[in-house]
């Protein structure tokens, strides 16, 4: 993979001024990508722009394998106002998944540990890292954006018999028992 680098030192800057070091980045799989990589081998498409950035695996908990991604985009389309038009892109066609951090699987079903659900893989990240600093386990959840939650969780068809998708609760929650878990919502200022 040609256009699939280390991230630069300006990277390793941008995430540890977040608390989040070099060992947990290298155990997230976060990388650079560029444009081609990031439309060829991630199938992220639009007309406009450039899509290289930094690449964000979601990672199933239990297999270790990647399911999907996003791409923090390093150049993001701008509205007409001015204002970034999606600062992420994931492949076209894919489902949405949480972000769940490396290492997380076993705080999964443990209602003991605390959770915290986040929009993004960043802040999910920077808030693992100051668990671990802490000597706390915690488990941490992004969704990818306020709404990131929902998303096509299946197939059906209308009254005319043409297929549509079923929006809903993505089949992720399901992993995570939440029932007698003090858990906290922390989204964004923009909220």
């Amino acid at each position: 993979m040609s256009g699939v680098t280390a991230l630069t030192a300006a990277d390793l800057h941008v995430h540890a001024r977040l608390g989040i070091g070099s060992d947990l980045l290298d155990a997230a799989r976060v990388r650079r990508v560029d444009d081609f990589d990031a439309r060829q081998l991630l199938g992220i498409n639009g007309n406009a722009g450039d899509f290289a950035g930094i690449e964000y695996p979601y990672v199933d908990p239990q297999t270790g394998n990647r399911v999907t991604s996003r791409v923090r985009l390093d150049h993001p389309p701008l509205k007409a106002d001015g204002s970034p038009d999606g600062k992420y892109r994931s492949g076209y066609g894919d489902n949405r998944h949480l972000y769940l951090p490396p290492n997380s699987a076993a705080m999964l079903k443990d209602v003991s540990v605390p959770g915290a659900v986040v929009e993004s893989e960043k802040a999910a990240l920077a808030l693992t890292a100051a668990a671990a600093r802490a000597g706390r386990r915690l488990t941490v959840v992004a969704t990818g954006g306020c709404w990131g939650w929902r998303g096509r969780v299946g197939k059906t068809e209308d009254p005319s018999g043409a297929r549509v998708d079923v929006k809903g609760a993505l089949n992720d929650i399901g992993r995570i028992d939440w029932e007698n878990r003090l858990a906290s919502i922390v989204f964004d200022g923009d909220v």
